[in-house]
């Protein structure tokens, strides 16, 4: 699977940082969204709705952290597993990351 890239900045979902830009993909790209994305990869409530909506679209979700960091599991499925990774107390960022891995692993029919 190729890791997909923001179509704003061209970064690599697997190290986009937390902000507007990956909150605007999120919001296009997982949520369907239209105008202006909530704050997705900063705020835990609203990386939750980025959670909540892979759930019912039947992906399974692992979340673990330790002292210094966490990632994120996503098992869709075709039972392809997609990580993501962010600092401890950043769980929002890496349910965003992994979403967005998920969704161009399914298209692409692969996982890494």
């Amino acid at each position: 699977m190729s890791i997909p890239v923001c179509p704003t900045c061209a970064t690599p979902a697997a190290t986009h940082p937390a902000g507007w830009c990956l909150d605007a993909w999120v919001h296009k790209y997982i949520m369907g969204g239209k105008g202006e994305a909530p704050e997705y990869s900063t705020d835990i409530a609203s990386g939750m709705q980025v959670w909540r909506k892979m759930v019912e679209e039947g992906y399974w979700w692992a979340l673990e952290a330790d002292g210094e960091g966490c990632f994120v599991r996503i098992l869709t499925g075709q039972h392809y597993v997609f990580r993501a990774e962010a600092n401890v107390n950043e769980e929002q960022l890496a349910i965003c990351r992994a979403a967005l891995m998920a969704k161009a692993g399914e298209s692409d029919g692969k996982s890494k």
